[in-house]
């Protein structure tokens, strides 16, 4: 017959927030009871579906900061990827200046070995006349002193 009668929260100031209203209702209910009317089923349903509401929104509401959090934690690694890629698209600029003297270098070492190959080829021209020359001069010292 008695039962506790659950009073709002005291960081409740409103009259007309959720709590104030199941109050209200508890209030009512007892008088009723008291009274003898026979409406406190319906009243009853009533709360429960305000208390099953209450937790829903505050389910969806945790649902919602957890979704935020997230969002904020894929805000920083997006943060941290984009800087990441700023760093390696400076490095690769560098390689490219890099690979751009390194081909110029490559192009001069070609032109230089190229000029050394000619002077090779000349110098094995002029090995082999002079070659010539001494084994014609050998063969006509011999032939002349053993004639």
């Amino acid at each position: 017959f008695f039962q506790m009668i659950r009073r709002p929260p005291r960081s409740t100031q409103s009259r007309s927030s959720a709590a104030s209203d199941v109050y209200k209702r508890q209030l009512q209910k007892k008088r009723d009871h008291l009274l003898g009317n026979d409406n406190q089923t319906r009243e009853e349903e009533q709360d429960e579906k305000l208390v099953n509401k209450n937790r829903m929104v505050q389910k969806q509401n945790l649902a919602l900061e957890e979704a935020r959090s997230k969002a904020y934690e894929a805000d920083e690694i997006g943060i941290g990827i984009q800087r990441n890629l700023a760093e390696q698209t400076g490095v690769m600029r560098r390689v490219k200046d890099n690979i751009f003297g390194i081909e110029g270098e490559l192009a001069f070492s070609n032109t230089l070995i190229a000029r050394m190959q000619r002077r090779i080829r000349n110098n094995k021209i002029i090995l082999v006349i002079v070659m010539l020359i001494l084994v014609t001069a050998l063969s006509i010292i011999l032939y002349v002193k053993f004639k």
